[in-house]
């Protein structure tokens, strides 16, 4: 056996040479070889030996042999162990081109056993070219090169034979063993050459992108585009974190399933990889994705065709021409980081395309969206002088990033900010949710004039499988291969530069979706639009258009740009602002906008609000009917309910112990509405309710509906709280079912009659109305009220309750009793939940439930038992109550009850036939109910008597609640009079002190805290406010957000002591502020902005129904100027009012100086420091000013402040 010896340079290292030694039989020649290699490691004092099985279809089989190493690693290999646990990861292939062996190993391995990174395929081709000379072969070393992770080698360095060492091998008689291997290969290859098909090769992990990939091949051959057959076939290989697997598919496709034609996915370094073998291979390479800048080197990448609307070199000359419109020379870039990924992000290879025009001055910032927690300051570091700010919105959850990144602050903080879309621009408004309304963001997306249409196309194209997310890939992938088509039919072969060569300075006009138009280096002119959407209601406006057009090739482009303005208004104004210090190194406090905010905010939420309740009110006022009840208006009465009761026997008194006149229904919970009880139905909303016009019609006949036999529907209490509120009139005496199993209740013909004419004169006007059905006709629905009467109560809601509880807006709080179900036609329990769903209903569903409730009042017991398989049943319609031992009279009842349990619901009878017979079998029963009533209720008497005395002392409690409540609203003496006249006159007080404290950082509480601990932090620190003016003559006159307001001196005058009160409350308010503390945020200090100014003021109540004592004037005005000028934690004043402190010498003042008040001009304002004493009463103040302006006054032991007279008249 002779061996052939080939010195080659393996790739399955970093640094080594390996001795390939072939050995090949008769036998083995086309069954299969043996590779021996023998690997040494210089750097690491290692060698191992691998054996390599290669069989028929050219899958290695990779062994190791013999393995020692010498430096430390604790894995030992034995002879026969696989380098890894999957050996069908080793693979190789061998083939030939020419006069060449061409041999691809693939290898891998991971980091204990051998290589430093994480984990190592190498996947590369060695040429091996020979020829016949003097009966010797001559074969020579081929080496370009090897791809080492993302670092490319141009050749191991060590390595010094050079490309025309040859090696002289002895062939002797196996050389003609040898030719004949050439010349089968040869005829394999000639055979595939002439084969009508041709396999396209697609790299796409999104199953409906390769069928758009598809359908587009087979739409190309159905428009006699191409002539051969066109077979896709799709690998994944995008994988974050696998190396080169995309790369191994295509080798292994191009070996194995010969194909020539390949179609990359969006990862830079598959795309490079690819492309290299590519080159080899002389096949082409439609690159969907063009993030790299390396790819577009035409010498190094021959056979590449670039087919991306967008590109790294098209997106960064559309953002340098837009940025010379607006006059910018620097931007910044920010994108997603993507560590541990294949794709190289779009903002880097604008960055590299800038760099390398040096027309701007780019910087760019890199975000890793999996670690948001950690990228504060890099997010911080998107603020910087550079106003132009450029976002690659090619992360994997564009909102989070949108909001992560503080889009919308940095808008309203005057940078131009441009959003690159993944898709395009129609449908990155929707990728956004709606983020970029209404503000001056630029969208930046590949440009197609007619997108809805082709959307529309790619939806009738892909049907069911079309997602929104995907569209521009739809698109763009069907391009793609559409034109592949195109291309391989002109060219007629798999050869990859004669394919590309096609594409070069070329035309397609019949592309699926207009006209195509390439460059000279084969690449898609691009056109890229700009737009923003200046409101919801409006439509996207374009703001700028780049077009390309063919030119002489320079910077790895052959194309120009050019800009077209369509609508260049927006940043009009702040394209010629530069940025305040203040926003990128931070301290920026713009208390006008805040004001100016607030009161826009105020006026357009006005005008909306009185736009929305008039349009709304119009609309709705035919059927609304005050449909509506607020949770303040309702007072929820928990009754406490005996263990045991269930809910057929719910009577509170035994009715044979005490009679009928006592007989009352146990009742879980009522309410209290408009001084009457309201009967309600409860459940747990979960979804805020809006109901249709539809609803709000039909609930307004409700609201309309009136008869003897039907309970009065009161209204809905929703979106209110956490609950849902049904409220009908309460009707406590007692249910149908406490009669039917009070067993010691003689239910006789006549009860019987008159309970049934009830119930049916009750359902025929619900089927005659607009409401046309109950839907819950149970024995716990028919309620007899105090003059024994039946009435139905909860008619017609079911359908809405069954729609609102599918849907997760509410859900019961209680299960649903069993015993409810019974009484529902089986078409309605097929599609519900026991327990926890109502079902629907209409009027023969109405039929079936009289039916049963007819049955329970014949025989006194329940028609069912409450197992799970009843219910099953009973949906089935397999299931009916036991009829027997009944009276012979009551054949007509029977029969008719029979008919109303027809599983079909147009077999039940009619009501009218139903009413028919009843009036037949009880035709004597007439008026005999009624005398038996008026002897009961003349028991009811007493009973009767206790309900006014009850209710009497509900009044007086809710009288006492109002009074208490207005007292709190208004002023005693305002609400007294208010209660005892009805009408306040406005009317001028002479001199008021008025003071307004504001809570500083307010807007750094809302921001850290929930807004539960918001609310409670403004209701401490406004109650120990109330606190301390309890203790002196001031009065809260309101408080709006953070703001609290005081004033002194009115509604009741207190003789000029107004300003000495309110400085007392200003000091007690600062000396609060100074001990308090936040627990949920023990960081915060808590610091007040305090101001006060006393002065004429008009005063007067405001509002009829919901009043408030309101203060006009100019004073007004004046001390709200005072605190909004004032620093933290100090108390200013205007000048007047400090002389009428300076009087006596116990307020510490300090003079502030001038301060420019808005309405006032220049001011000189006054800070109070502290009051020096020792807690002296106000009296003691004014006795002392008094006596400091030459008066006398009368000497009051009990202090009483009403008793100081004008004292500062004199002094003014």
């Amino acid at each position: 056996m002779k061996s052939l010896s080939i010195l080659i340079v393996s790739t399955l290292t970093l640094n080594c040479l390996s001795e390939l030694t072939v050995t090949k039989s008769k036998m083995e020649l086309l069954s299969g070889a043996i590779f021996t290699a023998n690997f040494a490691y210089p750097d690491h004092e290692a060698d191992f030996e691998i054996e390599m099985s290669l069989t028929k279809d050219f899958t290695a089989d990779l062994r190791v042999f013999r393995f020692s190493w010498k430096s430390g690693h604790n894995k030992v290999y034995q002879p026969g162990d696989y380098i890894i646990e999957e050996p069908k990861l080793h693979t190789g292939f061998l083939n030939h081109v020419d006069n060449e062996i061409y041999v691809t190993v693939r290898a891998a391995t991971d980091q204990a056993d051998i290589f430093i990174n994480d984990f190592f395929v190498a996947f590369v081709p060695m040429r091996i070219p020979f020829r016949e000379e003097s009966g010797e072969l001559h074969i020579m070393i081929s080496h370009p090169g090897e791809y080492f992770g993302d670092v490319f080698v141009p050749g191991h360095p060590f390595l010094d034979i050079g490309d025309n060492k040859l090696f002289h091998i002895k062939f002797g008689e196996y050389i003609k063993l040898v030719m004949l291997f050439f010349i089968v290969f040869n005829v394999l290859n000639t055979f595939a050459s002439v084969n009508t098909q041709a396999y396209v090769g697609i790299l796409e992990n999104v199953p409906s992108i390769v069928t758009s990939c598809r359908i587009a091949l087979a739409d190309a051959r159905a428009a006699g585009v191409v002539s051969s057959d066109l077979i896709l076939l799709n690998g994944t290989g995008c994988s974050p974190g696998l190396l080169s697997d995309g790369t191994a598919w295509a080798a292994e496709s191009y070996f194995k399933h010969n194909v020539n034609l390949f179609i990359t996915d969006s990862c830079s370094v598959e795309n490079f990889g690819i492309s290299r073998l590519a080159r080899f291979w002389n096949v082409p390479v439609f690159l969907r994705s063009d993030f790299a800048l390396t790819l577009f080197d035409p010498i190094m990448f021959p056979t590449v065709v670039h087919m991306a609307d967008m590109t790294c070199i098209s997106a960064a000359l559309a953002i340098e021409k837009v940025a010379e419109a607006l006059g910018r020379t620097e931007l910044t870039l920010v994108g997603p980081y993507l560590q541990n990924q294949k794709s190289e992000s779009l903002h880097i290879g604008i960055y590299n395309y800038l760099t390398l025009l040096n027309t701007i001055n780019a910087t760019h910032v890199d975000l890793d969206e999996n670690n948001w927690g950690s990228m504060g300051d890099w997010i911080l570091s998107v603020r910087t002088p550079v106003q132009l700010i450029v976002i690659d919105g090619n992360f994997a959850n564009p909102n989070t990033a949108f909001d992560k990144i503080g889009v919308m602050g940095l808008v309203n903080d005057g940078y131009l900010v441009i959003w690159i879309c993944k898709n395009a621009v129609q449908q990155c408004q929707t990728d956004l949710k709606e983020r970029a309304f209404d503000t001056k963001i630029l969208l930046m997306s590949s440009y197609y004039p007619n997108w809805e249409l082709i959307v529309d196309q790619m939806k009738t194209k892909l049907g069911s499988q079309y997602s929104s997310d995907y569209a521009t890939g739809y698109v763009n992938t069907y391009t793609t291969c559409y034109t592949l088509a195109i291309a391989y039919q002109r060219t007629g072969s798999y050869d990859g530069v004669a394919i590309s060569n096609t594409f070069k300075s070329a035309t397609f006009t019949n592309a699926p979706f207009g006209e195509l138009v390439f460059d000279a280096n084969a690449a898609r002119l691009p056109s890229t639009i700009f737009a923003w959407k200046p409101s919801k209601s409006e439509a996207l406006s374009q703001a700028y258009v780049i077009q390309t057009t063919r030119s002489a090739c320079n910077n790895q482009r052959c194309y120009d740009a050019n800009l077209v303005t369509i609508n260049g208004t927006i940043w009009y104004n702040e394209r010629n602002q530069t940025l305040q210090e203040c926003v990128y190194k931070g301290g920026c406090t713009r208390y006008w906008i805040i004001a100016v905010v607030i009161v826009g905010v105020i006026l357009v939420s006005i005008g909306v609000g009185v736009a929305v309740v008039c349009i709304r009110y119009k609309r709705n006022k035919p059927y609304r009917m005050h449909l509506k009840i607020a949770r303040s208006e309702i007072k929820v009465i928990e009754s406490k309910r005996d263990e045991g009761i269930d809910d057929i026997s719910n009577t509170r008194v035994d009715s044979a112990k005490s009679g009928l006149a006592t007989k009352r229904r146990i009742i879980g919970a009522y309410a209290i509405y408009n001084f009457s009880k309201a009967d309600i139905f409860v459940f747990h909303q979960k979804k805020p309710i809006t109901f249709s016009d539809k609803d709000l019609k039909f609930f307004a006949e409700l609201k309309k509906s009136n008869h003897d036999n039907i309970i009065n529907f009161i209204g809905f209490c929703y979106n209110d709280g956490p609950k849902f509120y049904v409220l009908h009139t309460l009707v406590d005496r007692a249910s149908l079912s406490d009669f039917v199993y009070d067993k010691d209740f003689e239910l006789d013909d006549t009860f019987k009659s008159a309970f049934l004419r009830d119930i049916l004169n009750g359902i025929g006007y619900l089927h005659r109305s607009q409401i046309k059905f109950h839907g819950l006709l149970t024995l716990s629905n028919c309620l007899i009220d105090s003059n024994w009467v039946l009435k139905l109560t909860n008619y017609g809601i079911t359908r809405f309750l069954n729609r609102y509880i599918k849907n997760k807006s509410l859900k019961v709080v209680n299960t649903v009793p069993k015993a409810v179900y019974h009484h529902i036609a089986p078409e309605f329990l097929k599609d519900i939940e026991i327990g926890n769903e109502y079902p629907n209903g209409d009027e023969k569903g109405d039929i079936w439930s009289f039916g049963m409730i007819l049955y329970q009042l014949m025989f006194r017991q329940k028609p069912f038992s409450e197992e799970k398989s009843t219910f099953d049943k009973l949906k089935k319609g397999e299931l009916l109550p036991v009829v027997a031992d009944y009276e012979d009279d009551e054949d007509p009842l029977v029969e008719i009850m029979e008919k109303c349990w027809k599983y079909e619901p147009a077999q039940r009878p009619q009501l009218a036939v139903i009413v028919k017979v009843l009036r037949i079998v009880f035709k004597s029963m007439k008026g005999n109910l009624v005398d038996q009533m008026i002897r009961m209720n003349e028991k009811h008497a007493v009973i009767l008597e206790n309900i006014v005395a009850e209710r009497g002392a509900l009044l007086q409690k809710a009288q006492e609640q109002t009074d208490r409540l207005l007292c709190e609203i208004l002023p005693p003496s305002i609400a007294n009079q208010l209660k005892t006249d009805g009408v306040i006159e406005p009317r001028f007080y002479d001199s008021v002190t008025v003071l307004f404290c504001q809570l500083v950082d307010f807007l750094y509480i809302q921001t850290n805290l929930t807004p539960n601990d918001v609310v409670n932090f403004l209701n401490d620190v406004f109650t120990l406010f109330d606190d301390v003016i309890r203790n002196h003559d001031a009065y809260k006159v309101e408080t709006t957000g953070e703001t609290y307001m005081v004033a002194s001196g009115v509604p009741t005058e207190n003789e000029n002591r107004h300003v000495f009160e309110i400085s007392e409350v200003a000091l007690e308010f600062r000396e609060c502020s100074y001990s308090y503390r936040l627990e949920a945020l023990p960081s915060f200090k808590l610091q007040l902005r305090i101001g006060y100014h006393c002065g004429p003021i008009a005063a007067g109540v405001i509002g009829l129904k919901a009043p408030r004592f309101c203060l006009f004037g100019d004073t007004v005005n004046f001390a709200s100027r005072m605190q909004s000028n004032c620093p933290p934690n100090q108390i200013q004043m205007s000048e007047s009012t400090a002389l009428q402190l300076m009087v006596i010498d116990e307020y510490k003042l300090t003079k502030r100086g001038i301060v420019t008040v808005k309405g006032k001009g220049d001011v000189n304002t006054y800070w109070l420091n502290e009051h020096i004493h020792e807690h002296p009463d106000t009296n003691q103040l004014a006795h002392a000013a008094a006596a400091a302006s030459g008066l006398t006054l009368p000497v009051k032991r009990d202090l009483a402040r009403n008793s100081i007279p004008k004292i500062f008249v004199a002094a003014e």
